[in-house]
């Protein structure tokens, strides 16, 4: 909430005070704590609001997400289960006489989590709402990141949206691509490592992306930055994952995108964009020596990037 209140974007009261401003949240509002259910209605509310007002609330699909979907719920806190426990009546009626069927095998305080959230859930349905891919003015914004290859797949990026949507109502199956390492919910090659510039090889990927989908920018969570929101090859990726909640403990801060003038809000005011850019890697290369000369461990932070990294 902070950070929406940082923004401008809502009230004193939490309902939506932007007017006609698009906001885009980039993913993993679940798995980061004991609200996310919270969250997750609260995006849900304030994007019934905004387009009541001529603005819109997005949310992007992230690997938790999906992962909940898909019933692996393991990264959750064990007290995000509870508030699931109030949608048991209507889990019940959605049930009908199959009944809990597997999940009978499940401890018991899991069930409406894991319920809720299967493809078809009541927030399943919700997720359904959730574009891997969207595109908002100039810019291109995905959970982790968008490969050349995610360009050719059937329908391209809106093939995709669509069979995710048919996956997350029960009306399609998991698209395979969807979890693959180097998914766009998945790869790390625009984000890691956090906080230093990106390899020229990632560079040459990005530009061809850009290029093909007629837009200037990626826009990209997945990977917490130690610097906060940054920019790297020149402004045409920008990482937005700030570790942003109370069990990660990253700062509030917002990409704001106002026609060409970029800025980062943050708690003590607005940061122009020439000052968040990402580190040279030449000097994060220094920084790797000078650990190693303490017999420090060294990061592996400028091995060339791969774009499969498929840690949590």
């Amino acid at each position: 909430m902070s950070a929406l209140n940082m923004a401008g974007l809502v009230d004193s009261t939490g309902h939506w005070a932007g007017g006609e401003t698009v906001m885009v949240q980039s993913g993993d509002v679940f798995d980061r704590g004991e609200h996310d259910l919270v969250v997750e209605e609260l995006l849900y509310c304030l994007a019934e609001e905004a387009a009541a007002a001529g603005g819109a609330v997005h949310t992007i699909l992230g690997n938790h997400e999906a992962l909940n979907a898909c019933g692996d719920h393991t990264m959750a806190a064990r007290t995000a289960f509870q508030p699931f426990d109030d949608l048991k009546p209507e889990l019940e009626a959605l049930l009908g006489d199959r009944g809990w069927g597997g999940l009978m095998q499940m401890p018991e305080w899991s069930r409406c989590r894991i319920a809720a959230m299967y493809p078809g859930g009541p927030v399943g349905a919700m997720l359904a709402n959730h574009g891997v891919t969207l595109k908002v003015g100039d810019s291109l914004i995905v959970h982790a990141g968008v490969l050349p290859r995610h360009l050719e797949l059937p329908g391209g990026l809106e093939g995709l949206n669509q069979r995710t949507w048919e996956w997350l109502t029960n009306a399609g199956p998991l698209p395979d691509e969807l979890l693959q390492e180097a998914s766009p919910v998945w790869t790390r090659l625009y984000s890691s490592p956090d906080s230093v510039d990106l390899h020229v090889r990632a560079v040459q990927q990005l530009d061809e992306v850009l290029q093909r989908t007629g837009t200037k920018r990626m826009i990209v969570g997945h990977t917490p930055q130690r610097i906060g929101i940054n920019s790297a090859a020149d402004g045409k990726v920008w990482r937005v994952d700030t570790a942003m909640c109370a069990i990660m403990g990253g700062k509030p801060e917002v990409l704001e995108i106002c026609g060409d003038e970029i800025a980062v809000l943050t708690e003590y005011g607005r940061v122009p964009a020439e000052e968040r850019r990402a580190w040279p890697r030449r000097k994060r290369a220094q920084q790797r020596q000078q650990q190693q000369d303490n017999d420090a461990e060294p990061e592996g932070d400028d091995a060339e990037p791969e774009g499969n990294d498929a840690t949590r």
